[in-house]
């Protein structure tokens, strides 16, 4: 068997960048506000009040990190990188989810379903997209051959 792996499908390419740069911005800015800095007057006039900002840090922290190794992963070849790029839209669902239930609370309902437009597109990309499956499974090869090595 061969080592060769096919080149990384483009989107893949620019998605390695794109979660490299907004992981580390939104682990940024989680880490500024839970310090202190910035201005938080959205957040605390929010139906969340006073708890909207760790909240807020909590998930921007999360997505941020899980961006960030997903980035890390696509740019290093990693065969794993591909279902954290879902998971990071599954736990914006969750988040949007426990965001709902916590602004009920206080009489409020919002739930954002933007979430699931890009589960849906990341989901097809990365389990349907014949060029980037191939990739993928063409990734998880080598790793294996590496592994019987």
């Amino acid at each position: 068997m061969t080592d060769y792996v096919l080149p990384a499908p483009a989107l893949v390419k620019l998605g390695s960048v794109v979660s490299l740069v907004f992981g580390g911005a939104f682990v940024l800015m989680a880490i500024l506000i839970s310090l202190g800095f910035g201005d938080t007057t959205a957040l605390t006039n929010s139906p969340l009040g006073s708890w909207a900002i760790p909240f807020w840090c909590l998930a921007a922290f999360l997505g941020g990190a899980l961006l960030l190794i997903t980035g890390w992963g696509m740019r290093k070849r990693q065969p794993w990188a591909r279902p954290l790029a879902v998971l990071f839209w599954v736990v914006n669902g969750l988040l949007a989810g426990v965001q709902a239930v916590l602004e009920a609370r206080t009489g409020t309902f919002q739930f954002s379903f933007l979430w699931l437009g890009g589960l849906g597109i990341a989901a097809w990309y990365f389990y349907m997209k014949s060029d980037v499956v191939r990739y993928y499974q063409e990734l998880a090869k080598k790793e294996e051959n590496e592994r019987a090595a």
